[in-house]
Parts: structure tokens; sequence; C-alpha cells
């Protein structure tokens, strides 16, 4: 049962701080690891995996005034998590768009190196 005056004090994790306005900083997380994904060629496995994914995250945001019914939708326990996260893929995302994950690679990989477990 929730209550409106009820009122998050802290998420109980040790260096995880309560975030005051979440859905405004996961909106703009969101939007801009979306912004970022749209500069990747279309063919690119990363983009076709990545954007469905952060398109459905940011309707869940926008839609869903709740914030503990936002944390089950998108599966964490805290929405801080849901934060740290996007800000990690935001990061990963500008990294991979320097390296250009989309192009084939310089020279042929190594026999083997892709299969698990190594030989």
């Amino acid at each position: 049962m929730s209550y409106p005056y009820m009122r998050k004090l802290g998420t109980g994790l040790t260096g995880m701080f309560k975030v005051e306005h979440p859905h405004r900083r996961l909106t703009i997380l969101y939007e801009k690891i979306i912004q970022t994904l749209v500069r990747f060629p279309a063919e690119s496995v990363y983009r076709q995996h990545s954007e469905p994914l952060y398109r459905e995250k940011l309707a869940h945001v926008k839609a869903t005034e709740d914030v503990k019914k936002l944390e089950e939708l998108l599966g964490d326990v805290h929405i801080e998590m849901s934060l740290d996260q996007a800000d990690r893929e935001l990061q990963l995302t500008r990294e991979m768009m320097k390296w250009r994950v989309w192009e084939p690679l310089h020279e042929e990989a190594p026999k083997d190196q892709w299969t698990w477990p190594p030989n």
C-alpha cells in the first residue's frame, strides 16, 4: 500500500543516495542514450538491440508516476540503480561511438577467439 505522504528516506545501500527527481533524470539520460544510438548505422547490432530497449524504458518513465511501480517495470530494486545503470550505459554508448564498433576488424581474429570454454 502506498501513501502520497510517505517519502523514501534512502536506499539503504552504502554510497547510493536517494535521488530527488528520478523521473526527470531518467528521462534526460534515456533520451541522451537514444540520441547517441541513432548516430550509429542502422545495421549496427548494438543499436538494433539497445535502441528498442531504451525507447521502451523511456516510455515506462513517461507513463508511470509511481516510483515503486516504475522500479518494478524497469526491473530494479531501487530507482537509483536504474539511474546508475543509465549513466554508465550513456558513457559506454559514447565510447562505442568513438570506437566505431560497427566497422569490420582491421585484421582477422585468432582462431577460436570467440568460443567458450577456451580450448
